[in-house]
């Protein structure tokens, strides 16, 4: 429990589904607090102020001074630290968390901590069910599933499996996981951080003081950090705890030793993908987890999630394909990778929405010798089209329009001897645009449906 001292109260600083999660643990703790958010009409407004604990409320302002008189600041992941008021509050002494630090003082349980510019979803979610075949009480939560402070004061699972971003790194500070693992670092959200090596740190944070680091070798942005002490994955070097071994005939996952499955096993295709299971077993084997058939079974059955390159519809004979998480480079670059351009072909790319800053250039090569279309929506379209060749470029003005350019030019342009193939990846935030993600992805797919 956290402590009032002195008669102040805790601030819960920015709502959502992270403050509401707060003010719901403070009720159920019997603390009271009051909240800030300079939105006039922020997520969860009405239930905060209807919770008996919430003292006071400024929403549409930041009262400088009554946060300086807070015993404790809950900061939202979307809200900088960096905000002058917070730097203030921190000078006056302060004490600046966010949700997963309370969590990881309060839980005596054991946490896998899973961060990474791209996949992180896909190997919570799938570390979580792999946990579960093996009859393993896990719950899911942090920046994917359920806000971690709903399972406390409870706390009556064995294993915690979170999905931590840089944005909920940068306010923790005590998290000593059972595991730790950061996926791949690429640059992401250049909008909030100083450099990447300034996001770098931010994501590597996460090994501190961890029991067990799992690193991706393939990563050396990730290994530069390490001088060995470390369990590893690869899907290349055979030298790793975990690794791909290639084959004349298939791939097959190899961990300790032990070749467990081949990638044709699988529901779910592409290298990225085949690097998260390798990251999911590398968790369960760092856990003592034992691979049963159980384990197995729900690998071979797991599908993916919702927007995660996934296969959406056959429609007008396209492989239509919403990447809608894709909302960095490094994404949209893995996503191109899993697409096999001997089987797919035309391929169209429909990219483009807020870059948040960052740097697109990674991408020519792809634009100029991979994709045979691109279709470019959003506000930062005209970055993208710099790096294009003139006549692969499309520009449309929204979904509907993107979706309809890619069917006209798959129809002008198919090839006998191959699938044509739409990729829905844009290396961009959807802001822009749309509320989230999920919506833009829902979108897409409506719009493919729609198609006549």
């Amino acid at each position: 429990m956290l402590s009032n001292v002195e008669n102040k109260l805790v601030c819960i600083f920015g709502l959502g589904k992270t403050g509401i999660s707060a003010a719901r643990y403070l009720q159920r703790t019997e603390q009271e607090f009051f909240v800030v958010d300079s939105r006039n009409e922020p997520p969860g407004k009405t239930e905060v102020e209807a919770l008996s604990n919430c003292q006071q409320t400024y929403f549409g302002e930041i009262p400088e001074q009554r946060l300086q008189q807070a015993s404790m600041i809950i900061l939202s992941p979307g809200v900088t630290p960096e905000l002058p008021e917070i730097v203030a509050a921190k000078n006056a002494g302060v004490e600046v968390v966010g949700d997963i630090e309370i969590f990881v003082r309060s839980t005596s349980k054991k946490i896998v901590a899973i961060t990474g510019s791209n996949g992180k979803s896909t190997v919570t979610d799938l570390t979580h069910r792999l946990l579960c075949a093996a009859g393993v009480n896990a719950k899911i939560g942090g920046n994917f599933g359920v806000p971690v402070l709903d399972y406390l004061p409870g706390d009556d699972a064995e294993v915690y499996v979170l999905e931590l971003s840089s944005f909920q790194l940068d306010t923790t500070y005590s998290l000593q996981a059972d595991v730790a693992v950061v996926l791949n670092i690429t640059e992401d959200h250049m909008d909030r951080y100083r450099s990447f090596e300034h996001y770098r740190q931010s994501k590597l944070s996460i090994y501190r003081g961890a029991l067990s680091s799992l690193v991706n070798l393939d990563d050396s942005a990730i290994t530069d950090y390490f001088d060995g002490a470390s369990s590893r994955y690869s899907l290349t070097n055979e030298k790793a705890d975990f690794f791909l071994e290639q084959s004349s005939n298939d791939k097959q996952f190899v961990c300790n030793g032990k070749t467990l499955l081949t990638t044709e096993q699988l529901a779910i295709t592409g290298s990225h993908n085949w690097s998260n299971v390798l990251a999911s077993l590398g968790i369960l084997s760092e856990l003592k987890v034992d691979i049963t058939q159980q384990v197995l079974e729900a690998l071979r059955q797991y599908e993916g999630l919702a927007h995660r390159f996934q296969l959406i519809s056959r429609k007008a004979d396209i492989d239509w394909v919403n990447d809608s998480k894709a909302t960095n480079v490094g994404a949209t670059e893995a996503a191109l990778d899993g697409v096999d351009f001997n089987h797919h072909g035309p391929v169209v790319l429909i990219a483009g929405g807020d870059a948040k800053g960052g740097d697109l250039s990674p991408l020519k090569p792809a634009f100029e010798n991979k994709i045979s279309c691109l279709v470019l929506i959003g506000k930062d379209a005209a970055l993208f089209a710099q790096l294009a060749p003139k006549d692969k470029k499309y520009f449309a003005t929204d979904m509907k329009q993107a979706v309809v350019k890619a069917k006209t030019f798959v129809d002008a342009n198919r090839d006998s001897d191959k699938k044509p193939l739409v990729l829905l990846s844009p290396a961009c935030a959807s802001l822009d645009m749309y509320p989230n993600f999920e919506v833009r992805g829902q979108i897409f797919c409506q719009e493919v449906e729609a198609l006549q």
